[in-house]
């Protein structure tokens, strides 16, 4: 009941910073001569344009698709998953002592890296090439992150949780490649 609880708060502050987004975004992008936190937006607008950002298109963060809301989905989908696997799968393991060859010990990165990798596709809305690139960059920032474990204060370094990342990143890209090759056209549903 505690889970649950804690599933809908966390949902609930997770949309209303996406309406915000959505405000800023929408702010941003109407207004020509605006600065937000001390940056001239024109320039930032001019930069984006000009330069070929590698995980991003500047079009598609500017629309509301069929493919972002099938990322925003599959981000809901994989974060409850992950949070149900945290706080219901993970103890009830512990508690009995079943043997699941350590998913247990590494839910966090396995479903983690789905959720972050859905969530930055939501965000981004990348292309195809791009998204693939995103997917990439956070597997291996995760696993870099987990390398790095020693070093940082009161961090523990685990394989488990090194094959929890790799293995979770495949399913994430596996999951994006079923979206793009199952929807076949990306119909725009709102510009911004």
């Amino acid at each position: 009941m505690a889970s649950s609880r804690l599933l809908k708060k966390t949902l609930a502050d997770f949309l209303s910073v996406i309406y915000l987004l959505t405000l800023v975004l929408k702010h941003v992008t109407k207004s020509s001569s605006n600065t937000l936190c001390g940056i001239k937006m024109n320039q930032v607008r001019q930069n984006m344009k000009s330069k070929n950002n590698f995980f991003l298109d500047i079009e598609n963060i500017k629309r509301l698709d069929t493919f972002r809301i099938i990322y925003f989905v599959m981000f809901m989908l994989s974060f409850g998953i992950t949070e149900i696997g945290r706080y219901i799968y993970r103890p009830f393991i512990y508690e009995n002592n079943i043997n699941d060859f350590g998913i247990a010990d590494s839910m966090g990165n396995l479903g983690g890296i789905i959720v972050q990798i859905f969530f930055g596709l939501t965000v981004f809305n990348s292309s195809n090439k791009k998204g693939l690139r995103l997917i990439y960059f956070f597997i291996i920032g995760y696993v870099l992150y987990e390398i790095a474990q020693p070093f940082l204060p009161k961090r523990v370094f685990d394989w488990k949780d090194i094959y929890g990342t790799i293995i979770g990143g495949l399913i994430g890209l596996l999951l994006f490649h079923l979206i793009h090759k199952v929807v076949k056209q990306n119909k725009i549903i709102y510009e911004f």
